[in-house]
């Protein structure tokens, strides 16, 4: 179950430090910091907050102890930390490792801890209740092998990928020689395919609409002209979701358009389990 909490203005309530898995009010340090951090929009931080609360609402269960393989920038970590006794944080790039772990100081979040990983298999010290991925599998040579090596370490995957369907997206990485694999792979069924061919069974998967996400996207990898207008608007749109009335009806619009535009939302998630598990998510 995810519990969502109001501001006193109405507008979410984020962590500045960290309680036993509650979130706690944010201050203007650590929103500075987030929109310095977060292509200079609170907005595309918020994006993330929506696709990790969705894909844990999907689980019959809280996990106790959770991995996120492909940290990266720190995007999904920080929210990914409430959901979690204890997160374990992979990735292959140092810095990465290095950057997400000042984000990590100057939230406040404790439960979290980082080491460096291949990309080729996981190896784990311990067994965890779940694997969280999230956009990582189309970088990998062989998604279906790694999935299979995660088979002793976890009963359950959270999958989240981005949609080759979704117009902007496919229009970004049509320009980006690092995303030929999405192009190729990233559609619902191929991801179905590859996690049933790593020995995992697929409980659910539904598609999510998060505008954010493409624009954002689209900034980070600065694929397009006019980048500081954009920017710009991302950043004024980072201010006015702050304010309920705004954020009601950007939520709205979105809702509805992952209704009538199903197939073509920017992400869509996977929940899964080993064939040999017998419980719930």
């Amino acid at each position: 179950m995810v519990v969502e909490c109001a501001s006193p203005r109405g507008g979410p309530l984020y962590p500045s430090g960290r309680e036993k898995n509650g979130p706690l009010n944010m201050d203007h340090p650590h929103r500075d910091f987030l929109e310095q951090y977060y292509c200079g929009s609170y907005w595309a931080f918020k994006h993330y907050e929506k696709i990790v609360s969705r894909a844990f609402g999907a689980l019959h269960r809280k996990p106790k102890v959770g991995v996120e393989v492909g940290c990266g920038d720190g995007m999904a970590t920080f929210f990914l930390s409430g959901q979690v006794d204890q997160l374990i944080c992979l990735d292959t790039n140092e810095k990465c490792i290095e950057k997400v772990e000042t984000m990590a100081r100057e939230m406040g979040l404790k439960n979290v801890t980082f080491r460096k990983a291949a990309l080729d298999r996981i190896s784990l010290d311990e067994e965890v209740d779940l694997i969280f991925l999230k956009d990582v599998l189309h970088h990998m040579e062989s998604p279906a092998d790694y999935l299979r090596s995660c088979l002793p370490f976890s009963s359950h995957l959270l999958i989240v990928e981005a949609n080759r369907y979704n117009p902007l997206l496919y229009w970004i990485c049509k320009r980006l020689a690092e995303e030929k694999l999405f192009l190729k792979m990233n559609a619902l069924p191929n991801i179905l395919r590859l996690v049933k061919q790593g020995g995992w069974r697929p409980e659910k998967s539904f598609y999510v609409e998060s505008a954010a996400y493409p624009i954002g996207f689209c900034l980070y990898h600065d694929v397009y002209p006019g980048k500081r207008a954009v920017k710009r608007i991302m950043e004024y749109l980072g201010k006015a979701y702050d304010w309920h009335v705004v954020a009601s009806l950007v939520d709205k619009i979105e809702v509805l358009a992952e209704k009538i535009f199903k197939p073509f939302s920017s992400e869509f998630i996977i929940v899964a389990r080993k064939e040999s598990d017998t419980s719930s998510a």
